[in-house]
């Protein structure tokens, strides 16, 4: 008899490049956790997937085993301008669901940003099913003026996008992550975390991780490897195999692995870059309780 699926209870709504990789990783391999397959879902924010409903979305967590909490992990729900529905249809869904939103130092976003669509466009540049930003290719400080008036650098801007579930949602149900504290204590940081879901924090795995998806390595997965990724043999080795295990195996076996260049904004171009991010900088860290001189390329 298969088990009634329940509706998530938490999201990782973004920000984009800043370890929700990482952080899904880790709590997918929490036992009391069961998170989607796919990672990144893009319910809220594909008008086509929304239509479906709940007999779209549970499919993505068909594996569920009577874990107390359910979530997902889609970058793309904290991009308010270009899916400025997302909050309201997630409220919507269900005004008690937990929110995480993990940031970084708004201009390390930037550059990884920059490294991802460089990524792509290398490995993608002939293939017609994939979109590619061509002026990545042409360097960081041509990506810059290509982006600058769209909503890919509005999505440095914390406060702002926050703001959006803010409106709805309790404060005491929107838990903010920042990738610096991750990385100087991922212990502690993912403990709180845990504290947050009310999952058990001893029963966390964490075997060293770093980056999960770095910008700074550009690399191409390999056929093998997404072959067992997309099917049913993932679910089957998972429990067979720690994250250890199978870091060491993607390392070897799941990916070609190149580098990236690397580059800065001109002084001109990083002028431009505070001026848009700045203020609202100050303020994010100033509802997160943080010094203001908290990311130094602000100064």
């Amino acid at each position: 008899m298969s088990l009634e699926i329940p509706q998530p209870n938490f999201i990782i709504i973004g920000s984009a490049k800043c370890g929700t990789t990482t952080l899904a990783k880790i709590l997918d391999d929490h036992p009391e956790c069961c998170f989607s397959q796919p990672k990144e879902v893009n319910f809220f924010t594909s008008n086509k997937n929304y239509s479906q409903g709940w007999d779209y979305y549970q499919q993505v967590f068909s594996h569920y085993n009577n874990e107390p909490v359910v979530g997902e992990a889609t970058p793309a729900y904290s991009n308010r301008i270009a899916f400025p529905e997302t909050a309201q249809r997630i409220y919507h869904f269900s005004p008690q669901m937990k929110l995480i939103y993990i940031v970084r130092e708004p201009y390390q976003k930037f550059l990884s940003m920059w490294k991802m669509e460089h990524r792509a466009a290398v490995l993608f540049a002939d293939s017609k099913n994939v979109t590619i930003d061509y002026n990545a290719l042409a360097g960081l400080n041509a990506y810059f003026d290509n982006v600058y008036y769209g909503d890919k650098l509005r999505t440095c801007c914390f406060y702002f996008q926050l703001q959006a579930y803010l409106d709805l949602f309790p404060a005491d149900h929107i838990y903010i992550v920042f990738l610096e504290d991750l990385k100087k204590d991922i212990n502690h940081e993912m403990t709180r975390i845990c504290k947050f879901l009310e999952i058990n924090p001893e029963k966390l795995v964490i075997q060293n991780e770093e980056g999960e998806n770095r910008g700074d390595r550009l690399h191409q997965e390999t056929l093998l490897w997404r072959f067992l990724r997309q099917s049913s043999l993932k679910l089957l080795l998972k429990p067979l195999a720690n994250s250890s295990i199978r870091k060491t195996l993607y390392r070897f076996f799941g990916r070609n692995q190149f580098q990236n260049p690397e580059e800065q904004l001109t002084e001109e171009n990083m002028e431009r870059f505070r001026e848009m991010v700045h203020q609202d900088a100050l303020r994010f860290l100033d509802y997160c309780d943080k010094p203001q001189d908290f990311w130094k390329s602000l100064s």
